[in-house]
């Protein structure tokens, strides 16, 4: 029962450690193309707007920014017309300076190709706070539940031992 117990303290300590991983992932990229891969998907996406001016079907990101922006079409119109139109290209316009009340601030705009041959107008502030959002929604919760489960098998090693610590031994054991 020994080896037992100290192989669920090995593998609670990894599930433990891969939780702190993922609580870190802003830090390493590797581990967040695991944890979080939308948003891995779609912060390629916008620095393939940032350099090459345009993302096209096919690219690594569209699909996943063309759900954000779809997301936010269904918010302000009907389901049935959104389900309409699809997105032929994203542009990435030249930056400008929008001033408002408070402030002077960039705004970087982005022009959405739909099929039906409308442009839209978004901004790329607007889209990096939409993925941004992705990101934390699921950090959060792989960090909780994959800590919680190393706990636990933790736990079970630990009553495992303590029960054998009680059990009166045999003769053959002293």
């Amino acid at each position: 029962m020994r080896r037992i117990t100290i192989i669920l303290f090995i593998v609670g300590l990894l599930f433990e450690f891969a939780a702190f991983f993922g609580d870190q992932a802003k830090n390493l990229p590797f581990v967040m193309r695991l944890v979080a891969p939308e948003y891995s998907h779609a912060q390629a996406g916008i620095y393939t707007l940032s350099t090459k001016k345009t993302l096209e079907p096919g690219e690594r990101g569209f699909a996943v920014i063309s759900e954000i922006l779809f997301a936010q079409l269904r918010k302000k119109n009907k389901p049935e017309d959104v389900s309409r139109v699809s997105i032929q290209k994203f542009f990435r316009g030249t930056a400008r300076i929008a001033f408002g009340q408070d402030r002077a601030r960039e705004v970087i705009p982005i022009d959405v190709s739909l099929s039906n041959g409308q442009t839209l107008h978004w901004s790329l502030g607007s889209l990096t706070t939409e993925v941004d959002a992705m990101q934390n929604k699921n950090l959060f919760a792989y960090s909780l539940v994959v800590f919680l489960f190393g706990v636990f098998i933790q736990c079970i090693g630990f009553v495992g031992q303590y029960r054998e610590d009680k059990r009166p031994k045999t003769i053959f054991e002293l």
